[in-house]
Formats: C-alpha cells, structure tokens, sequence
C-alpha cells in the first residue's frame, strides 16, 4: 500500500466511527450497554485477528472499517456503563478519572505496541493485544 494513502484509512475508521455512534447509543439504550460493549470487544479480537494473520494490504480497508465499528460500540457506551457505576455526587469527577486513565492507558499501550512492533513482528502487537483483551473480559 502506497504511504500517502494511509491517511486514508483513517479517515475510512473514523468516519464509520462517526456515522454509528449515535445508533449505536440508542442500540444500547435498547439492549443495553454492557451487552454491546461485550460485542463491540468481540469484534475487536476479530479484526486484531485479521491485522495478524492478513497478508494483502488491500485487507486494512474493510480492517479499519470494522476498527471504527468497535469504536462505535464501545466508545459512548462504555462512558454510560460507567457512569452508571458512580454515584451521582461524583459523575463529573468520576468520568473525568476514566477518561485520564482511558488515555494514559491507549497512550502506553500504543508507544508498547509501535516498540514491539519493531522489535519483533509486525503481528506482535496485535496478538499481546488478543491476550489482554482476554484478562479483560
């Protein structure tokens, strides 16, 4: 795959993210919030699956797509589980917390994954993910 169009599949996760998020709230809002996070993960560990085992680069196209699908799901719904968990008198502080850790977390685990990703195999990254994903759940 040419460098200049990595951009773009960025652009293809995070517009898919974009155009499901609101249905996927009202999804959850009906089945609830724990039931499309569950699904959401799962199809995480797909599409780490696909990253690892994928050999043509014309595969990130519909790989990304489904990243932003998880995105989705997961996103604003894991901020109305949590929410849920606190207390009223502590919402805003609370969610301000997850939000610092949920990124402090992302941010080693990218600097991690783009170390190992050099230092090993490209598919490394994505199967440590795989394993995690599993303490996880």
């Amino acid at each position: 795959m040419p460098i200049l169009l990595i951009p773009l599949t960025y652009f293809v996760m995070n517009g898919v993210a974009s155009i499901l998020s609101m249905p996927s709230g009202r999804l959850g809002d009906r089945l609830g919030h724990r039931t499309l996070l569950l699904g959401g993960f799962l199809l995480l560990a797909l599409t780490y699956v696909g990253f690892a085992l994928v050999q043509a680069a014309s595969w990130i196209w519909p790989l990304m797509a489904a990243y932003g699908v998880f995105i989705a799901l997961v996103d604003g719904n894991q901020k109305v589980f949590a929410t849920a968990l606190l207390p009223k008198t502590a919402r805003g502080t609370g969610l301000g917390t997850f939000n610092a850790l949920l990124g402090f977390a992302e941010l080693v685990a990218s600097i991690g994954g783009g170390f190992s990703g050099r230092a090993r195999d490209h598919r490394f990254p994505f199967w440590s993910e795989l394993w995690s994903l599993q303490l996880r759940l």
